[in-house]
């Protein structure tokens, strides 16, 4: 088997950083020995190559426009005429793996395309062939392979990317071609109909630029990827420079907080609290809520007290999203300072249980008043709704309602109407 590396960048004379060493380590631990004459120098090459493929100006540019692209082919000796398809399928599935970096997580991106058909190097039908056959490979995105037949003039593709790897992907290209959109729910107070605050509600673009996909679709997959922390920061920054817009244009009528969700993994990052405090220097971070979303478990909870105890002692407030289902629960009330509550939806339509629902809500409001805490109910769809939930000493409400997650521009017209 024979490796012709095809790289996409020049070679920069720059020192790898650490993920490209991590990448070339992936690489170069594949299992090639079955692949034939060559197998014990073919590994040292394809990280040499990706160095060369991978090693731009600038690190951010490593993400979707920069591909590692390998063509691979069999020697001319019996012994190299292993079927190389599934060396290929395990380095694309290795490769389609984030690694992370200084700057967050890098996604590389391997395309291969392969003959079995034995072949020297000087013959340029069969290198024209390859090379024809990775440009069609990198047309179909990221994590395929393309098998060539060079007698028959034929190709197959083969796509190793799973439903994840999909998601990551499409999520990091929405990041860097800024189709992260933010929208708007408001937080109404029960007692008087004024707008509390909004939350801010992250969408992202569909690759066909046709709808909006809502975290329930992603964010799992950001935070196993890292993308999370990149989310994170936009999140942050969309919020703070909306949160600016309205105070400028209604003064003391603007809403006097936005929600951000944060998730599990953004309290470990040990920057989160600086990024935090810098993002919202202009607004000051007594306009910021923190909603810890429960997405994922807080593994690090010595780590996340003292972020959330520095940006409370900044102004800003911590609210536990979704309490009652997955692991937002009593031990997190125990170990966390909250100013806010927010108790699930599934609470106010739990259908034959809905008795024993409103005994744990009237519970939970005593504990988060004893607790100093706010409570906000969310999944209010009706007046009857409201009169129930003041009886029950209920703080807030947030759902149909009040408004539904809506962009800048309705949710501005909401702060109008009301103010009206």
């Amino acid at each position: 088997m024979r490796l012709l590396g095809l790289p996409r960048q020049s070679d920069t004379r720059r020192k790898p950083d650490g993920w490209l060493v991590r990448i070339s380590v992936r690489l170069a631990s594949a299992d090639i020995s079955r692949l034939g004459a060559e197998a014990d120098t073919i590994g040292e090459t394809l990280a040499q190559r990706v160095a060369v493929a991978a090693n731009p100006e600038d690190d951010r540019a490593v993400s979707v426009k920069d591909q590692y692209l390998l063509v691979i082919r069999p020697g001319r000796r019996k012994s190299d005429s292993d079927d190389p398809r599934p060396v290929v399928q395990q380095l694309l599935a290795d490769m389609a793996k984030p690694v992370m970096s200084s700057i967050g997580p890098i996604f590389p991106r391997l395309n291969a395309a392969f003959t079995r058909s034995p072949c020297v190097a000087s013959d340029k039908a069969i290198r024209a062939l390859l090379v024809e056959g990775l440009e069609q490979a990198e047309q179909s995105g990221s994590g395929v392979a393309i098998e060539i037949d060079p007698l028959g003039g034929e190709s197959e593709l083969l796509s190793l990317d799973t439903a994840e790897t999909k998601v990551a992907s499409a999520l990091k290209r929405a990041i860097d071609s800024d189709q992260v959109v933010m929208h708007y729910q408001p937080v109404v107070s029960l007692a008087n109909n004024r707008i509390a605050s909004f939350e801010a509600l992250m969408r992202v673009v569909d690759e066909n630029g046709s709808g909006l996909l809502s975290p329930a679709h992603f964010i799992g997959i950001a935070e196993r990827s890292g993308l999370i922390h990149e989310l994170g920061r936009i999140a942050l920054r969309v919020a703070a420079e909306q949160m600016e817009a309205w105070r400028s244009s209604y003064g003391e009528s603007a809403p006097p907080r936005i929600a951000v969700n944060i998730a599990a993994p953004q309290l470990a990052n040990s920057d989160f609290v600086a990024e935090a405090t810098k993002i919202f220097s202009g607004v000051g971070l007594n306009s910021l809520t923190l909603e810890l979303t429960e997405s994922a478990r807080i593994q690090k909870m010595p780590e996340a007290c003292a972020a959330l105890a520095a940006l409370r002692e900044g102004g800003a407030k911590v609210a536990l999203d979704d309490f009652g289902v997955e692991y937002s629960n009593l031990a997190y009330l125990r170990d966390l300072d909250v100013d806010i509550v927010k108790i699930d939806r599934s609470f106010l339509d739990s259908g034959v249980n809905a008795s024993r629902a409103q005994i744990i809500v009237t519970k939970v409001v005593e504990l988060a008043h004893l607790l100093d805490a706010r409570v906000v109910v969310e999944g209010v769809s009706t007046p009857e709704q409201v009169t129930s939930l003041l009886d029950l000493g209920i703080d807030y409400g947030q759902g149909e309602l009040f408004g539904l997650g809506m962009d800048a521009e309705a949710a501005t017209r909401l702060i109008e109407v009301r103010d009206a």
